[in-house]
């Protein structure tokens, strides 16, 4: 059986419910700290790729149209040649 002494040098030693509860407070609040920092530099990267994304989406169509041009350029070219 532990007497009061033992019970007295036990909580020197190990953390009581209070300061757990204390500590877990203090490392949720830290937590939630990091993660808005996450999440701050997440949107930013998201932004970024949005930005890219819409602009591969516009370089694709001017290929597109250019193709598209040349298509018919070679077509003239094709005809004139047949015709000389």
């Amino acid at each position: 059986m532990l007497s009061k002494s033992d019970i007295k040098n036990l909580i020197g030693v190990f953390a009581t419910k209070d300061e757990l509860h204390s500590e877990f407070g203090k490392i949720r609040e830290e937590m939630a700290t990091g993660q808005d920092k996450v999440l701050s530099k997440l949107d930013k990267v998201l932004g970024e790729v949005k930005d890219i994304r819409q602009e591969q989406i516009v370089h694709y169509a001017q290929h597109d149209r250019v193709n598209g041009r040349l298509d018919g350029l070679e077509t003239r070219v094709y005809t004139i040649e047949q015709a000389a």
